[in-house]
């Protein structure tokens, strides 16, 4: 997720080093018992998926050289005859 979001093929996990953190964060979870209402582990789960789905487009678009204008546009004034 991180990789797509930067743009950054280094930080790309491969399927052995994704289960390696899943374990790790599991293990250390496990010290802190929290309990969590479902719902709002849902809404938890929902804001990341669209963080993951959205966050790399966000990324993009905001990383998209601007259009260039045409020279013979001008901007719009109202009340005043182009």
């Amino acid at each position: 997720m991180l990789a797509g979001i930067t743009k950054t093929a280094e930080l790309a996990l491969d399927q052995n080093e994704s289960k390696m953190l899943a374990q790790a964060i599991a293990d250390v979870a496990k010290f802190y018992p929290v309990a969590v209402d479902p719902k709002t582990i849902a809404w938890i789960n929902l804001t990341m998926v669209a963080g993951m789905v959205y966050g790399p487009r966000i990324v993009a678009i905001a990383y998209k050289p601007p259009k260039e204008k045409p020279d013979n546009v001008r901007p719009f004034a109202a009340g005043k005859p182009n």
